[in-house]
């Protein structure tokens, strides 16, 4: 995933998140060790990491060993305090390495239960859309596997609803939430997930992905456009899916091309 990635000396972090729950789901690994594992650390380096963290940070002196770091990785849960250190060296959550359980809806505001005289009443398309989302959001919590099908029909949904509105509406709103389906993609690839389910998670996450270079593109910023782009051609290796390979090749080249770099333009449109 990383040589896909172009070998990045600095990897994304979503990069680092997918790597670790591939090594999760292959290895049978913890996740605390598929993190470590993912950034290409000993245990020797990751403990020494921590400290120099704390360092660094002023968090203070801590008495950390390797000893303590193996149990952890064994299946021991570290204090609160070790927790959000860990949480800081990975720069993550204590879900996504497994200390706690999440309890995700999607509906991110939930309605007050009264508005005040003075307060803006909701329009219609507004209570339609909440209600909306919150029978997804309840359908959502109804289901027994970690990713349903109607958690991954409303990743659909929203990416072809995106998709749609980015040719007419402004780019930063809609990368904001494509940057949050990307992110809550990549944590579900570290859930249990049935095969055909994984595949369909590393699409959304290489179409938002994919997105999201488009619009970097078009913010100004054809650097982080072609890492965009180079990490949406990742998800659509893992994925095997033919379509989204081409599409990405696509993006690349009109990156390259408005670049000035019309050699690699043309290599990627021919082996898009």
């Amino acid at each position: 995933m990383l040589a896909d990635a172009g070998d990045p000396t600095d990897p994304p972090l979503f990069l680092l998140e997918a790597i670790a729950g591939e090594i999760v789901r292959c290895c049978g690994h913890r996740a605390l060790e598929g993190y470590r594992l993912a950034h290409g650390w000993t245990v020797e380096r990751a403990v020494a990491g921590l400290h120099a963290m704390c360092v660094e940070h002023d968090l203070g002196a801590r008495g950390l060993t390797i000893r303590s770091w193996l149990e952890w990785e064994s299946g021991e849960h570290p204090n609160a305090d070790y927790q959000d250190l860990l949480c800081r060296l990975f720069r993550t959550d204590p879900v996504s390495l497994g200390f706690s359980q999440a309890y995700v809806t999607l509906a991110r505001s939930p309605a007050p239960d009264h508005v005040s005289s003075g307060a803006r009443l909701p329009g219609t398309g507004e209570l339609v859309s909440r209600a909306a989302q919150e029978s997804v959001s309840h359908a959502v919590a109804a289901e027994v596997t970690d990713a349903g099908p109607t958690l991954l029909e409303s990743f659909g949904a929203d990416i072809t609803r995106i998709a749609r509105a980015y040719l007419h509406d402004a780019p930063v709103p809609l990368f904001a939430e494509l940057a949050r389906i990307r992110r809550e993609a990549c944590e579900l690839l570290a859930h249990r997930l049935h095969p055909a389910q994984r595949v369909e998670v590393l699409l959304i996450a290489g179409q938002a992905c994919g997105l999201l270079a488009n619009a970097s593109l078009d913010l100004g910023s054809p650097d982080a456009a072609a890492i965009q782009a180079r990490s949406a051609w990742t998800y659509a290796m893992a994925a095997c899916h033919d379509g989204l390979s081409a599409w990405i090749r696509g993006i690349q080249a009109m990156i390259a091309y408005w670049s000035q770099d019309y050699g690699t333009a043309i290599t990627f449109a021919r082996d898009g």
